[in-house]
């Protein structure tokens, strides 16, 4: 069960991910969180506080887009990027983003959170997952969604969840 982004806006999302979810809205909860770390650069940012992966990333610049070298050095990228996960301020600053941007697209502002909430109870409170290395606590990270939603006072109510079409789109 994992979602994430890489270099270039490129979002990825399990098939565990995607069973997860209930509804539209928690879907795009999770692929607005994606879009927050692009839109913070959160991934750009390891990559320039490492210097050897910036010079890498300046050597990979001056091949040709498709090279072996290009995409080995992609995929060395990607593993760094998963194994390692991102600093806690990123993890909540993408929370926010991805908020405000699901309730922007029409979206209850609490998917993310309801996601959340299962991936919870699915590994266990982080136990079967490697989500406890890689991201802040559930639980906080909630609470500062349920903060986020209170200050800006939404309300909700009419947005739409959509599960029927969800479960007809994605046929899982």
């Amino acid at each position: 069960i994992n979602a994430f982004s890489a270099p270039g806006g490129y979002i990825f999302i399990t098939k565990g991910a995607l069973l997860l979810c209930e509804d539209e809205a928690e879907l795009a909860g999770v692929l607005a969180h994606e879009v927050g770390h692009v839109s913070g650069r959160h991934v750009l940012k390891i990559f320039e506080r490492d210097k050897a992966m910036r010079a890498g990333m300046n050597e990979a610049g001056s091949r040709l887009p498709g090279s072996k070298y290009l995409e080995d050095f992609s995929k060395k990228i990607l593993v760094k990027v998963i194994d390692q996960g991102l600093v806690e301020g990123d993890e909540y600053d993408a929370d926010q983003r991805g908020v405000k941007y699901a309730h922007a697209a029409g979206y209850p502002a609490d998917g993310l959170s309801r996601f959340l909430t299962k991936l919870d109870q699915a590994t266990e409170h982080g136990k079967s997952s490697f989500w406890t290395k890689t991201h802040p606590p559930i639980a906080q990270r909630n609470d500062r969604i349920a903060n986020i939603i209170s200050t800006e006072s939404w309300q909700d109510a009419d947005k739409p969840k959509l599960p029927e079409r969800y479960t007809v789109e994605t046929k899982l």
